[in-house]
């Protein structure tokens, strides 16, 4: 059994994967009379020969350890997850899902998501902390879209203590 330990998300840490969601760009534009703050271009939208769709998936919360059973990947385009209430997301990513040693582990802080690049193994979406509605932005075919495979050997993601 292989342990893998969810570090803090951060930009820097996820770059290989996607891109990290959070209101933090570098020019915030203030919008409807100075009432609000509207953070621009926080990821790009891939889609193949596609629509790109907004949607919201409600996920059911998973204790932790929790025991990977399956990674998976969008050939043809990107795919983002924001939760809407503030919930904790495990993010579990790999170059090559047989490789252990490319498999990174992330907890997000509850005021950021993640957009996964195309072609990135990841695991299925898994949230922290109560039951969270998340939005997706996505592809409008995603059966097309989805290449998905059992775990190779047993692993199991934790936090730090």
């Amino acid at each position: 059994m292989h342990t893998l330990i969810a570090e803090p998300l951060t930009k820097a840490g996820f770059a290989s994967f996607g891109e990290v969601i959070e209101a933090d760009c570098d020019k915030p534009v203030p919008i409807n009379a100075g009432s609000s703050v509207r953070f621009m271009d926080l990821a790009k939208v891939e889609v193949k020969g596609d629509v790109p769709v907004v949607g919201i998936v409600r996920a059911q919360p998973f204790a932790l350890p929790l025991d990977l059973v399956a990674m998976e990947r969008h050939p043809f385009g990107s795919q983002m997850f924001f939760p809407v209430n503030g919930a904790r997301m495990l993010v579990v990513a790999a170059a090559d899902p047989n490789d252990f040693a490319s498999y990174r582990g992330f907890v997000t802080n509850g005021a950021q998501g993640v957009s996964y690049n195309a072609n990135v193994w990841h695991h299925p979406l898994a949230v922290l902390d109560q039951t969270t509605d998340l939005i997706v932005v996505d592809r409008t075919n995603p059966d097309a879209n989805l290449e998905k495979v059992d775990m190779p050997f047993e692993l199991r993601l934790d936090l730090a203590d």
